[in-house]
């Protein structure tokens, strides 16, 4: 995950331009949970992947969702930066409990809500079949954007 709420109720996204070493200040001094299931959340910031949060324990609600691999985490934080320049009203991660769907990006674009899925490990039909008549049950269009190394 690239979003995270600390103990106030902020949300903290990992797409700015951070550095280590404010990044481990915030480590040492907040608590991040996880804006679905409110479960505690560690940030990692590793030197081998993107840094994200992570999940401390795992929750029924969550473990529903995939875990991200570097390259989907990096697609996602890239597809967002780049729609807010188009200066749409964007959300990272945003959770729709009425369909106990997190997409990867929201937006609303004249009237129409969408959620974009970057798509980066198989599923299989079934679940890619749920997923989107959720979003359509919800008046949510989904917009699928498969990973270049699946085609």
């Amino acid at each position: 995950m690239l979003v995270a709420r600390l103990k106030n109720g902020a949300l903290i996204e990992l797409t700015k331009r951070w550095t280590k070493k404010e990044l481990v200040t915030l480590k040492n001094t907040e608590t991040f949970f996880c804006p679905c299931c409110r479960g505690e959340v560690i940030l990692k910031l590793g030197t081998k992947k993107q840094w994200h949060f992570a999940h401390v324990r795992e929750n029924a609600l969550c473990q529903t969702f995939e875990k991200e691999s570097d390259i989907h985490l990096l697609g996602k934080k890239q597809l967002y930066l780049w729609l807010k320049k188009t200066k749409q009203t964007v959300y990272l991660e945003k959770f729709f409990p009425q369909c106990k769907q997190r997409p990867d990006i929201y937006y609303e674009h004249r009237k129409r809500k969408v959620a974009v899925e970057f798509q980066c490990s198989p599923i299989s039909y079934e679940l890619h079949y749920k997923r989107t008549l959720s979003y359509l049950n919800d008046g949510i269009y989904p917009l699928w954007i498969i990973g270049a190394h699946h085609l």
